[in-house]
């Protein structure tokens, strides 16, 4: 869960309104669900 906080604290937390981009479907790993996603970022 670390990297999903370090993640979303980059994104801006609440304030990054955009959309992701699922790019494969979602997957078991070891009993966790994951998913590949890209966050569009703007300058």
């Amino acid at each position: 869960m670390a990297d999903t906080a370090m993640l979303f604290g980059a994104l801006g937390w609440s304030d990054y309104h955009g959309r992701a981009t699922v790019l494969c479907p979602y997957f078991e790993a070891t009993g966790s669900g994951q998913v590949n996603a890209e966050f569009a970022v703007s300058n």
